[in-house]
């Protein structure tokens, strides 16, 4: 380890691999029977439970979970005949109640109600922050996609010149996405689009080669959804970065139809084959979420997905569908680039990576997961490691070995300030067989340090950069 003692120096960004499928286990907790779970964030998911009345028809209650299906609160409004929750984030949950666009914050009794008063059908389908998106209909006009503010009256009509309707189902940042119908085209002709806060400010994401398409998420540079290609009768999943032109195919090889429903950071969610699927970023490394699943379930779907990693959806066997929630073993470590700072940051916190890219996003890049660690010492091989940073840059430094630990303890007080156990990892002789080495290395040019699980990475650096990145052996193991 080399103490932090200059001024920053020439700029090296170390650019990401491509990522290939994660090594990472689930955990199935069944959240109820005769429900179904669409949306997780801040350790919440919603959804809604299918109650039958007294006379045998079936309706919907708009639902909450933390985590168990004991811990579940019905959300459906006094005087309120059905309603769904769409979307959960930072204790709020938005949805829709008898046709009314609706906005919770944990209770039923917190309920504000969207709707406007000219139209004759809302529904919210997604929040972030302080605004929500969704829907307003009338019948004579047709569908307007639709920005909120926390309020009815706060409203902004996003719906496009040239379309004859439209729809907003994902926010994130200051990014809308949805779909929306061309004017001249059939009410079927879908064209996935992206707004920045204004019905002037759209992008038609419609990529060439497809007869129609969809956004359903944005996170980042980011938009998913699905989209049918001209030539063919099923749906694809696909995944944007701003345009029609940079549209990937998420579609994998031998399913016969996919689609994408949420994302976060690299990886994203959805269905193949009425299989739940989770992607990041190219179709080659899909994971079957399906197999996680107990014996018996003829379907599933996965609909959300949060910072720590965490699905939700549904699974359903022949007779009954429940709401699923996917819990993985191993949480993803996050890194993101500051060409700004000159240094890279290592962190397990969702809520740091977006604020750093959303408060400045040509100060930090978001590089996808660095690799995957434990969260608790569950594991009884797992071993902490400890975070420091340094006062006079904020870079972080990692260590696994508690002799280094305490050598900045004891040496080092003044350069790097102690934040505790950062996550835990294997040691070489503790380490089970899938996880592999994360490496180490200091830049005297840059004054911090940087991690890789990647082998590519590290050869680059020890051969082609040798005389920014000094080679500092194996930190610890941990799932790729």
């Amino acid at each position: 380890m080399r103490r932090w003692d200059g001024v920053l120096g020439t700029v090296l960004a170390v650019a990401l691999t491509a990522g290939t499928a994660r090594a990472v286990d689930y955990d199935v907790v069944i959240l109820g029977s005769r429900a179904r779970c669409v949306a997780v964030g801040d350790g919440q998911q919603g959804g809604f439970l299918s109650l039958v009345d007294a006379d045998g028809e079936p309706y919907q209650h708009a639902a909450l979970w933390t985590g168990s299906a004991q811990r579940v609160v019905d959300l459906n409004p006094d005087g309120c005949l059905a309603s769904q929750v769409w979307d959960v984030l930072g204790g709020r949950q938005v949805g829709a109640g008898d046709g009314h666009a609706l906005f919770w914050s944990d209770t039923a009794q917190s309920v504000i109600d969207l709707h406007l008063a000219d139209v004759d059908y809302s529904c919210a389908y997604a929040l972030w922050g302080d605004v929500q998106v969704g829907v307003g209909i009338v019948e004579s006009v047709g569908e307007h996609a639709l920005l909120w503010s926390g309020a009815a009256e706060r409203v902004v009509d996003l719906h496009p010149v040239g379309f004859a309707g439209s729809r907003a189902v994902g926010v994130w940042g200051k990014c809308q996405v949805g779909y929306g119908v061309p004017s001249e085209g059939g009410e079927m002709d879908w064209r996935a689009l992206l707004w920045s806060g204004t019905a002037e400010s759209v992008v038609n994401l419609h990529p060439a080669g497809f007869r129609r398409s969809c956004a359903s998420d944005v996170w980042g540079p980011w938009q998913v959804g699905s989209g049918r290609p001209v030539d063919g009768e099923e749906t694809h999943a696909l995944l944007w970065s701003g345009t029609a032109d940079n549209v990937v195919d998420l579609h994998p090889s031998g399913y016969a139809w996919s689609y994408a429903v949420r994302c976060w950071g690299d990886r994203q969610v959805g269905v193949g084959d009425d299989r739940a699927l989770l992607w990041s970023g190219s179709a080659r490394n899909v994971v079957n979420l399906h197999k996680y699943l107990p014996a018996g379930c003829a379907r599933s779907g996965a609909f959300g997905i949060d910072a720590t990693g965490r699905i939700v959806g549904y699974a359903a066997t022949h007779s009954a569908e429940y709401a699923v929630l996917w819990v993985p073993r191993q949480v993803p470590l996050y890194r993101c680039w500051s060409p700004t700072h000159g240094r890279h940051l290592f962190t397990r916190q969702g809520a740091e990576v977006e604020r750093l890219i959303l408060s400045d996003p040509n100060a930090w890049a978001f590089e996808g997961i660095a690799c995957h660690v434990l969260p608790d010492s569950c594991d009884p091989n797992a071993m902490p490691v400890y975070q420091f940073r340094s006062r006079a840059n904020s870079a972080d430094f990692l260590t696994i070995d508690p002799s280094e630990r305490d050598q900045l303890f004891k040496d080092y007080r003044e350069a790097w300030i102690y934040e505790g156990i950062a996550f835990y990892a294997y040691r070489p002789d503790r380490r089970p067989s899938v996880a592999v080495p994360v490496y180490r290395f200091w830049s005297d040019t840059l004054h911090c340090h940087f991690y890789t699980c990647s082998e590519a990475e590290r050869t680059r650096l020890t051969e082609q950069y040798r005389d920014v990145w000094t080679p500092e052996g194996m930190a610890w193991y941990a799932h790729p």
